[in-house]
């Protein structure tokens, strides 16, 4: 993320190391900058498929 460049977010996906989704937040609309701290806290339910 390049310095002073502010981005509009308001959708997370954390990717494994696959490269696959395993997760998606959406969020009230923000603003990301570097340096911004953010906050989330996810629960991961793994079940057997």
């Amino acid at each position: 993320m390049p310095a002073d460049t502010p981005y509009n977010f308001n959708t997370l996906m954390l990717i494994d190391g696959e490269g696959k989704a395993f997760a998606v937040l959406c969020c009230q609309q923000d603003t990301l900058y570097r340096g911004k701290s953010f906050t989330a806290v996810l629960t991961i339910d793994q079940r057997a498929g």
